[in-house]
């Protein structure tokens, strides 16, 4: 995807009609190459402020500055400043890049929903077989953010099958390891709080042992256990008013309290899977991007 940007920027920047810009440009691409980030960015925003009517070059300076941010690990503020890029006379292949790198950006930020939402539309664009690969791969790692497992497996298979470039052994090889990467086994199984608080009604500590937490199902069947148990001692030791009050408010409190934890628990290990998984999945599908394209 990093050549695809590059010769993009590169075609732009032989378009621009001043050379004392494109010595700016350069300028700024060294400071960035360097690793002087805060001063690139500003030299890239003194580039478009000196030329108000050079669109390529504003996109170029935009796309560069983009890669600043990237470096900073500051993605949440990619795609608000490539709102300012205006995408109405620019060719597909300058829409692509610009879109692509939105979603990425949000993708990067965690703001998943508004990844696909911007990426969707470069499918419709006419882009070459690169630019549609880097696409899906990106659109596959979205996918799998929101838990869309599946999707992502159809969306990788498809790609694979259809892609000419490959041979008959690299299909088979990638379509292979796309089929272990979501089988059952790998896939996580995640648990719902409707059932986990209702195992944990009917018995106290089963909804946690269902989620796969021991350690806190044990815990919540002693309190639970032991609350009763110091209901029945007041009521053999004729002690009915503390049997009746504290007791019944302490049996209470942990019987329902641990099925109330459900809320709390079935997410937080959800996550863990979920997170989990998605990692290795990322790692995989660099590794198999990799081995199919960059041979």
């Amino acid at each position: 995807m990093r050549s695809i940007i590059t010769f993009v920027l590169v075609s732009v920047c032989l378009w621009s009609k001043s050379s004392a810009d494109t010595t700016d440009l350069n300028y700024a691409d060294s400071l960035l190459k360097s690793g002087a980030l805060k001063e690139a960015s500003l030299v890239y925003e003194q580039i478009i402020y000196n030329n108000p009517a050079d669109t390529l070059l504003h996109v170029a300076s935009l796309l560069h500055k983009t890669e600043c941010l990237k470096q900073q690990g500051l993605f949440d503020r990619i795609e608000p400043m490539l709102r300012r890029v205006s995408t109405t006379n620019l060719n597909d292949s300058l829409k692509f890049v610009i879109l692509y790198e939105k979603s990425l950006g949000c993708y990067l930020s965690e703001k998943f929903d508004k990844a696909e939402q911007l990426l969707l539309p470069v499918f419709n664009m006419e882009i070459n077989t690169t630019q549609l690969h880097a696409s899906k791969i990106l659109y596959s790692l979205i996918l799998n953010e929101m838990g869309r497992w599946l999707e992502a497996s159809s969306l990788l298979t498809g790609t694979i099958t259809s892609d000419t470039t490959l041979t008959a052994d690299e299909k088979q090889k990638g379509l292979t390891m796309v089929a272990d990467l979501y089988s059952k086994k790998n896939m996580p199984v995640l648990r719902s709080i409707k059932k986990a608080r209702t195992l944990s009604l009917l018995f106290p500590g089963l909804g946690q042992l269902y989620n796969g937490n021991t350690g806190t199902a044990a815990l919540s069947f002693t309190f639970v256990s032991l609350s009763g148990l110091y209901i029945a001692y007041n009521i053999i030791n004729t002690t009915y008013l503390t049997a009746a009050t504290s007791g019944v408010y302490l049996f209470l409190y942990f019987y329902f309290g641990g099925a109330n934890q459900a809320n709390v628990l079935v997410p937080q290990k959800n996550y863990s899977k979920k997170t989990n998984y998605n990692n290795y999945l990322r790692k995989s599908l660099v590794t198999l991007n990799n081995d199919l394209y960059h041979k």
